[in-house]
């Protein structure tokens, strides 16, 4: 629970800065004419209580190690052993560990979604967190978000899960912000083993949405992010991580590559290559117009890494896409209606309250 307390503080206290607004009255809007979500009870419905957890580095296409936590429900008795999949790829540490004498106080997963994370473990689902190429404990370099290369990773990886033992061959895709923005490459991959998407407070069309609302430079926003990437990559917390410094020690490091190597040394060379990465705010500086290509190592738009380009091949895959967001969400509410409008899948749902 502390480590959730902690990452959650640290995490939305500088990345979101310009997102999520609570009305000082507590209004709560509402619409009559909406149909209530179904609901379910996870916590009655529960029915796996332990689950085991593996780390190690996978090992990509172009020899990129790739930092994975897989975590699978302990079979019960009369239970086939095969699971679905959650899976979700970030950029902001997969998990991290805890200074003693802190670290007995959780067991992983944790962090923002880490109670939603044990709660889909509980219920019966498999769950799988990667650092993204360039990232956490990952190796590689990252000239911009959500890099061709990221996403070609993502889709080397399922094809890793669903040739697992303990795999049904279904995959679900679940994030928030930078991750939920993934969960949309997921689909726009059209790979045949993702049967469903939730993307939770992420944007659509990348320089409206975020970067630049109203074609005005979101400095407030791209400037923190960005020196918070930096830390994050140098395996420090940000600096208005504040009081969270005293308890965590950095991000969680595989000590295996999956086919049995040794893993020493990996993290050490992540880290020379993540001083490759480039900073979002020093592209965003030299952008004016949406079709602007940023002046740095990648020379490309906003429109190559943002899913909006892409929605014909999302509405394509098949997959159940889930919108979920809140009224006062800043930029990202508006995100969630674009694209719910956008996709004509018919198994494409909004959750907006």
């Amino acid at each position: 629970m502390l480590r959730a307390i902690l990452f959650t503080f640290f995490l939305f206290s500088f990345l979101f800065a310009n997102g999520q607004y609570k009305d000082p009255k507590g209004y709560v809007a509402s619409d009559s004419n909406q149909e209530s979500p179904a609901k379910y009870d996870w916590e009655k419905n529960a029915k796996f209580k332990n689950y085991t957890r593996d780390s190690y580095y996978l090992v990509m296409r172009d020899s990129v190690k790739i930092a994975i936590d897989v975590y699978v429900p302990k079979v019960k008795k009369g239970h086939h052993g095969k699971f679905p999949t959650i899976l979700h790829q970030w950029r902001y540490w997969r998990d991290f560990d805890l200074k003693w004498p802190f670290s007995w106080l959780s067991a992983p997963p944790n962090g923002p979604l880490g109670k939603f994370f044990k709660t889909v473990l509980a219920n019966g689902y498999a769950l799988v967190s990667v650092d993204s190429r360039g990232s956490g404990a990952s190796e590689g370099s990252r000239a911009y978000p959500w890099t061709q290369e990221e996403r070609d990773d993502m889709v080397e990886i399922i094809d890793h899960l669903i040739a697992q033992s303990w795999s049904d061959g279904s995959i679900g895709v679940a994030g928030a912000s930078y991750s939920g923005t993934t969960s949309e490459f997921a689909a726009i991959s059209k790979h045949p083993a993702v049967k469903a998407v939730v993307n939770m407070y992420s944007l659509f069309d990348v320089y409206p949405d975020n970067a630049f609302p109203g074609g005005m430079h979101n400095i407030g926003f791209t400037e923190v992010w960005g020196e918070a990437n930096e830390a994050l990559d140098r395996n420090e917390l940000p600096p208005k991580a504040g009081k969270a410094k005293k308890f965590v020690k950095g991000v969680s490091i595989p000590k295996k590559i999956y086919d049995g190597r040794s893993g020493k040394g990996v993290f050490e060379k992540a880290q020379e290559e993540h001083k490759n990465n480039v900073n979002v705010n020093d592209g965003a500086l030299t952008i004016v117009y949406r079709d602007d290509k940023a002046e740095s190592k990648a020379a490309v738009s906003s429109d190559v890494f943002s899913p909006h380009t892409y929605w014909k091949e999302q509405d394509a895959s098949g997959a159940a896409i889930y919108n979920w967001s809140g009224w006062f969400d800043g930029s990202y509410n508006d995100a969630a209606v674009k694209r719910y409008l956008t996709l004509t899948n018919p198994k494409n749902r909004l959750h907006y309250g």
